[in-house]
């Protein structure tokens, strides 16, 4: 019979270089499943899909489920007055009711006015959402972030920082 003896250590309880050396190796423990559910889920409850992003690219591939307008009024209802998808949603909504309103009084035919302010609205809604994905991306995989989840977890690791795992 061989037998090992091994001192096993919670993150806390390592010294900063272990640390540091722990957090290197278990750098994706916060990415390595689909993260960015809940921002999804964030872009649906308003009428909105994202279908795709690449935050390296700074690119986000998102189209309306439901009519511009719509989804307008939803942000209303999710997010208040102080937060840039608030004002976007006002902004868009007073220059879809100027545009509805020259139609109305027959000034000018303006589908291509709604088609356009339609897409800015859009355009300017990915950029909301890919930033929240930026940042989320970033905290996930800051050393702070990777510390918590070690710790949260109660990982156990030797004294260089390398992780036990149960056999």
């Amino acid at each position: 019979m061989k037998q090992i003896l091994v001192n096993l250590y919670k993150f806390s309880e390592l010294s900063e270089t272990a640390q540091k050396k722990a957090i290197e190796k278990q750098y994706d423990i916060s990415i390595d499943y689909e993260w960015w559910d809940f921002i999804y889920d964030d872009a649906r409850r308003i009428g909105l899909k994202i279908n795709a992003f690449d935050i390296y690219r700074k690119s986000i591939d998102i189209t309306y489920e439901d009519n511009p307008d719509d989804v307008a009024n939803a942000i209303f209802k999710e997010f208040g007055e102080g937060v840039d998808i608030y004002r976007y949603a006002k902004e868009y909504i007073t220059n879809y009711n100027k545009i509805e309103q020259l139609v109305e009084d027959d000034e000018i035919f303006a589908s291509d006015d709604l088609v356009e302010l339609n897409n800015d609205f859009l355009h300017d809604l990915g950029e909301i959402f890919l930033s929240h994905l930026e940042s989320e991306y970033e905290y996930r995989t800051s050393d702070e972030a990777i510390g918590e989840e070690l710790e949260i977890n109660e990982y156990y690791f030797t004294s260089d920082g390398s992780r036990f795992y149960n056999i």
